[in-house]
């Protein structure tokens, strides 16, 4: 199991390695894009589960009213 997991982060690191070498000057500004995109998603995907779990807690109130 170990050798799989090292081959895969020898993988991860190389294709990180060849993109900063082929971007140059523009990979902080891809990174903080991606940072950027996945982010905004992610509290995106925070606030719809908490609206969904206070329109459950209504709806469990008006039940047993």
């Amino acid at each position: 199991m170990s050798i799989v997991r090292f081959v895969t982060y020898f993988v991860i690191s190389m294709l990180v390695l060849f993109l900063s070498i082929v971007l140059g000057e523009q990979a902080p500004w891809y990174f903080a894009w991606v940072l950027g995109t996945t982010m905004a998603i992610l509290i995106a995907v925070c606030g719809a589960v908490l609206l969904e779990g206070q329109e459950g807690e209504e709806q469990e109130d008006a039940a047993t009213r």
